[in-house]
């Protein structure tokens, strides 16, 4: 799905990577942006022959379709909404943010501050890659980091 001249996602299978003993293969999610693209375990699996490349989804005679097509669409919505709270923000996302901002993998957090002012806590957060991220508690519920945060009063 093409979201704009910058993002793109599909849905495909892995075949190469191991299949389940029961028959079921993972589903991937590829995201391309400004021309790069990563894929991404969606930690999903599906008979292989019960996927639509076409559509991108699960055909419907298969009995967990509904579940499975549903959190597909619920992916989508993320990568989307991570991709315009970044826009609106006016900060940059790059396709590693895309691991911890739509599928909870988390960059391990090497250092938290977090400061109480009038306005509220302030926090930066340091992750293992180098980055620092600064804001709000809000900032970062609403951001989806899933970054854990103690806050102590």
């Amino acid at each position: 799905m093409k979201v704009n001249s910058e993002l793109s996602f599909h849905y495909h299978l892995r075949r190469e990577q191991n299949k389940k003993s029961n028959g079921l293969v993972p589903i991937y999610c590829r995201i391309s942006l400004n021309g790069r693209r990563r894929n991404f375990s969606t930690r999903l699996f599906v008979p292989q022959e019960m996927w639509s490349k076409d559509v991108e989804q699960v055909k419907v005679k298969y009995p967990e379709a509904d579940r499975i097509n549903k959190e597909l669409m619920l992916i989508g919505s993320k990568i989307s909404k991570a991709y315009q709270n970044a826009f609106q923000q006016n900060r940059a996302v790059s396709l590693d943010d895309f691991k911890y901002l739509v599928f909870n993998e988390d960059k391990a957090v090497k250092a938290v501050k977090a400061s109480n002012s009038s306005s509220g806590y302030s926090l930066n957060v340091t992750l293992e890659d180098g980055t620092v991220h600064q804001g709000s508690l809000d900032d970062f519920k609403n951001i989806g980091t899933g970054i854990p945060v103690p806050l102590h009063k």
